[in-house]
């Protein structure tokens, strides 16, 4: 009997243990391994080693899955009194809500809502301590950071590897590069504003080129029309000196038939002189 009560005692310690004491502790190792410690002690292969990941499972799979970590974590705890089990029991029948509540969710609208929740209920199995995948992620940041930048000499302990004399330097050529800097836009902008002029003078030209041509294309248009009215009053004075010419002609000839008339007439006035006397 004295042997009995101390395992019995120890039983129902175990049995009173909170899920996150080292014996039925689930820890989820760097390569995707869950390990349960305790009587138990087993393993199930994670995401990288079955090609199948959590979200990708069916329902039945992952129903199974939060089962048998459930018998895992409790398997190293014997109930030895009413209260234990049913606390066992409360604790089984939520376990199965839960389960419940996820499935109806998954196959609802089909959305990633219900593997957020299961990674919550997978989360809570886990002990809240610090565990070995934080220390591993810290671990693998700072060796990140490292790699990034293994050749960057940056600051040692808060202070510069740089001496003094390199400073100096350093910020003489910055300060020689800034004058150029500063000169050579300066430079630029003069040259700028020059062409700017320029283009505003070549404006100012443009224009009085195109009231120049305005002016001309005036004059051309008014030389034009005084030209076809110069065309029209020599055609009327041609037409006027060919109806004179004309007129002249007929007088001409008129005065031609006069001067034989008059030849005639001194003749017979002749004649008739000469039979008078």
């Amino acid at each position: 009997m004295a042997t009995e009560k101390p395992e019995l005692e120890d039983k129902d310690a175990r049995s009173r243990a909170d899920p996150c004491d080292p014996l039925p502790v689930t820890s989820l190792q760097d390569g995707g391994r869950l390990t349960t410690s305790g009587d138990g002690d087993s393993e199930m292969e994670g995401d990288n080693e079955n090609g199948r990941s959590k979200k990708g499972a069916s329902p039945e799979e992952r129903t199974r899955i939060r089962r048998r970590l459930s018998s895992k974590l409790y398997k190293g705890s014997s109930p030895t009194s009413d209260s234990d089990i049913a606390r066992l029991e409360r604790q089984q029948e939520e376990q199965q809500q839960r389960e419940q509540l996820v499935e109806k969710r998954s196959s609802g609208d089909g959305s990633s809502k219900s593997d957020d929740e299961e990674a919550e209920e997978l989360a809570r199995l886990r002990c809240t301590s610090l565990s070995t995948e934080v220390v591993a992620e810290r671990e693998q940041r700072r060796r990140e950071r490292q790699r990034r930048c293994p050749d960057y000499p940056g600051l040692s302990f808060g202070s510069s590897v740089y001496s003094s004399d390199t400073l100096m330097k350093l910020s003489l050529i910055k300060n020689e590069l800034h004058n150029i800097l500063n000169s050579q836009l300066k430079r630029a902008e003069s040259e700028v504003a020059a062409l700017n002029r320029r283009i505003q003078l070549l404006e100012e030209d443009l224009e009085r080129s195109e009231e120049r041509l305005a002016t001309a294309t005036a004059k051309l248009a008014e030389a034009s029309q005084a030209a076809d009215e110069s065309e029209r009053i020599r055609k009327a004075l041609e037409n006027r000196t060919n109806m004179e010419d004309d007129r002249v002609g007929s007088l001409e000839s008129q005065l031609a038939q006069a001067k034989l008339i008059a030849e005639e007439s001194d003749k017979k006035y002749e004649e008739c002189l000469r039979l008078l006397s």
